[in-house]
């Protein structure tokens, strides 16, 4: 079904609209509905998107393959022609009563069209863009943004984004924390950003990082004692960084934090510290 939806989308120049969730779920025909007979909506379907629904009961593998963690159903997943991933939506947000917001749904669906997304690529190189798109998408009022600051030639850098990436650490810190990652020598205002964040203090070479609530205000950030900690890697600096995530987080439990600890410090002696 996705390789068939792929092959339309490359010969329509559109997307791709992924909708789990099943004739057994009444929010799913809510959503259908609105898709169906509101004008607005169907109309920008229609001209942007090819639509994939999908029973989530029964393609719990196709679920797995493509890395959707679903918060229930109808969920959405936007692919673009080539069948890679723009993002994953939870409808939860455009809930409103006992229906789904159809400003919300239709703003959703504006934004992730193939002209769209070629605009915001065009405007995301100036790093306040970045951060202010990042801080829209935030879905709750207690979800945290952590701001990367790295360079390609980084192999610190890269150590961090591996370490976030990891699977025992990802999940937890998805909870709590979206992120967004600025190249500091490549985009328009990363430094001034950065100065922003660092509120002026001297803030060493990258990685360097902040954490920001959903309405941009700085909670903490990587400036420690001694500097900028980066990498995590010394002990110092681990202790900075789960000070962090101690001072930030909203439901991340205790011994979720002592498994990022653990890591943290596994692979510091991995590194020499």
């Amino acid at each position: 079904v996705i390789a068939d939806a792929i092959s339309k989308a490359k010969k329509e120049d559109k997307n791709i609209l992924v909708i789990w969730g099943g004739n057994w779920c009444g929010w799913c025909h809510i959503l259908n509905d609105l898709f169906e007979n509101n004008n607005e909506i169907n109309t920008v379907l229609n001209e942007n998107y090819i639509r994939v629904p999908i029973d989530s009961r029964i393609n719990k593998r196709l679920i797995e393959e493509m890395k959707v963690q679903t918060e229930g159903v109808p969920y959405l997943t936007l692919l673009d022609a080539n069948g890679k991933k723009i993002k994953d939506q939870s409808t939860v947000p455009f809930e409103v009563g006992s229906k789904h917001d159809p400003k919300k749904v239709l703003a959703f669906l504006k934004k992730h069209t193939v002209k769209s997304l070629k605009t915001d690529t065009a405007s995301n190189q100036n790093a306040e863009t970045q951060l202010s798109n990042a801080l829209a998408n935030l879905t709750r009022d207690d979800q945290r943004l952590i701001v990367k600051f790295s360079s390609t030639s980084c192999g610190w850098c890269k150590r961090l984004d591996s370490f976030l990436a990891s699977e025992k650490v990802k999940p937890i810190l998805d909870k709590d924390y979206a992120s967004i990652e600025i190249m500091q020598n490549q985009v328009d205002g990363a430094t001034e950003l950065r100065n922003r964040l660092s509120k002026g203090i001297s803030n060493g070479g990258v990685p360097w990082f902040a954490i920001l609530d959903k309405d941009g205000n700085i909670l903490t950030n990587t400036n420690g004692p001694q500097g900028n900690i980066g990498y995590p890697a010394e002990p110092e600096g681990i202790v900075h960084f789960m000070n962090m995530l101690t001072q930030t987080l909203s439901t991340i439990e205790r011994k979720e934090l002592g498994t990022i600890e653990t890591e943290l410090k596994a692979l510091s002696k991995l590194y020499g510290y």
